[in-house]
């Protein structure tokens, strides 16, 4: 039997730096939760998906993915905690039995398919994955006045994304403040690895991210 995966979209949230409420925000016509749920939907080898929110707005969620056919695919919605990673825990919790999970932000509502398969299947390989980018940018330390101390070296340097994939036996260990899922596993001395993802992957933060994410959605059309 081939490994199973199931994946846990956060959407939990208080978008503090977007001002307005992330996952009803509109893009190309669609909010950031339909394009979520959606982009996770198209993984062929996504079996179910469990979305975690705020607490007390389950029924809100329901009706916000009304446009997109949820039969299929979406396994639960989920009340979250105070922090990240209790949403994420939440989320894990809702899964009873999966070989692997797929933990996503809902905040990237526009991975491809395609690298969401390639996460999946080194994390088969390895035991976790996760998308990211190499980092391209110069980089410098400094000092608590921002006088430049030393520039930092980019080589083998990555700024990672989602999904971060694991093995669940692996996932249910984390400690509760475990805010980057690869990072915490490593820590565990559990072996992880980082796949280079060629596809427009934003996370949306602040309003000044919604020209770039309004064009790659009607990319998508």
């Amino acid at each position: 039997m081939p490994p199973t995966l199931d994946a846990v979209i956060v959407a939990a949230g208080q978008s503090r730096r977007m001002v307005q409420d992330k996952m009803t925000l509109r893009i190309a016509g669609r909010t950031v939760l339909e394009w979520s749920f959606a982009a996770c939907t198209a993984v062929p080898s996504v079996r179910r998906i469990v979305i975690v929110c705020a607490a007390g707005r389950e029924e809100e969620f329901h009706t916000l993915l009304t446009p997109v056919d949820t039969s299929k695919k979406l396994h639960a919605i989920v009340s979250g905690g105070a922090e990240r990673s209790d949403s994420v825990a939440a989320g894990i919790a809702a899964i009873d039995t999966t070989d692997f999970i797929a933990i996503h932000d809902a905040a990237r509502p526009f991975v491809r398919p395609e690298a969401f398969e390639k996460c999946f299947a080194r994390a088969v390989e390895v035991g976790a994955a996760a998308l990211a980018e190499r980092v391209v940018d110069t980089l410098h330390r400094t000092n608590e006045n921002q006088h430049v101390v030393e520039t930092v070296s980019r080589a083998n340097l990555w700024r990672v994304q989602t999904p971060q994939i694991a093995r669940r036996d692996w996932l249910i260990q984390l400690h509760s403040h475990a805010t980057d899922e690869v990072g915490a596993l490593v820590q565990l001395d559990y072996p992880a690895e980082m796949v280079e993802n060629h596809f427009p992957n934003p996370k949306i933060t602040t309003p000044a991210d919604l020209p770039l994410a309004e064009t790659i959605a009607k990319s998508l059309m």
